[in-house]
């Protein structure tokens, strides 16, 4: 716990937070520079404030650091909790898919992304009222607009987003839900995909569709434009898992074998999101020889 506290002090969890929403707390953001994301994101600074403690982490390769993890953060009554403990979830779900690549992305999927699982598993045990996704922390509490609010509340869907389970499917589209009503009500608009829900919830290769498109482009990005498309894309999770209970464009970053019909599934994705040949190679031979090659040293 000692190294731990000072590898990841309260400084560097806010630090993380700003690094994923930088915006000045009052002002309602321009989702055109949200959209931008290279415009205000710093990969390089944020590979020098995570990557030490992702290495740290990944050394002690062990899912029970999560109650020291937790023990990380102020008491959930207090105003910094909701930003610390998104920090928290952004180093661990996050910070991997920002700098880790090739041989190292088995750390992501196979490690990295079930502490962030329980820490959010364990962040809505609280009260309803101290879980600091929830909206009235936000805008009521903090002073942040609701549009930042939508914004922080992507992020701390989105482990459940990666998560292969359906009940967590599940609970990211009730999450979901409540964001795609509150930005209704807020712009007096209707989001348009309700119209293919349908689609986007039974097709497995929605996703692989829509995110080659990515958002809606041009300098007058509204709330709604930008916050609909993100909330379609986690829409289109749903229905991978509902075909085959698992990621299959994960299966060789984690050294799993990929059956006839998921073959066939990314196929038809044109690959979307799978890892190289040579690394999927190490991984499966790591995964067989029941070792984990370090971070950083594939």
């Amino acid at each position: 716990m000692a190294s731990l506290s000072a590898l990841l002090p309260p400084s560097k969890l806010y630090a993380i937070f700003q690094a994923r929403i930088p915006w000045p707390r009052s002002t309602p953001l321009n989702f055109a520079h949200v959209r931008d994301f290279s415009s205000y994101f710093d990969t390089e600074a944020f590979h020098t404030l995570c990557f030490s403690t992702l290495k740290r982490l990944s050394e002690m390769n062990s899912y029970d650091v999560v109650d020291d993890l937790f023990a990380l953060l102020p008491t959930p009554e207090s105003r910094e909790f909701p930003e610390q403990a998104l920090g928290l979830l952004l180093l661990l779900d996050q910070g991997p898919r920002q700098l880790f690549s090739g041989h190292d992305e088995r750390w992501s999927y196979s490690y990295f992304d079930e502490l962030a699982l329980r820490v959010t598993h364990r962040l809505r045990t609280l009260p309803e009222t101290l879980q600091p996704d929830r909206q009235k922390r936000w805008t009521d509490e903090m002073d942040y607009t609701l549009s930042h609010w939508t914004v922080a509340r992507f992020w701390f869907t989105a482990p459940l987003t990666h998560s292969e389970s359906a009940a967590d499917q599940e609970l990211q589209q009730r999450l979901s839900d409540e964001v795609r009503v509150a930005v209704e009500t807020a712009t007096e608009t209707r989001d348009a995909y309700r119209d293919c829900r349908t689609e986007l919830t039974t097709d497995p290769t929605a996703f692989s569709k829509r995110a080659r498109m990515g958002p809606p482009a041009g300098d007058d990005i509204t709330m709604g434009d930008f916050v609909f498309w993100f909330l379609m894309i986690f829409d289109t999770h749903v229905p991978i898992i509902r075909a085959f209970g698992r990621f299959p464009s994960r299966n060789g970053a984690v050294g799993r074998a990929t059956t006839e019909a998921e073959k066939s599934f990314l196929e038809r994705t044109g690959r979307f999101g799978t890892l190289g040949e040579e690394a999927q190679r190490k991984i499966r031979s790591d995964v067989e020889a029941g070792k984990w090659t370090p971070l950083g040293e594939s």
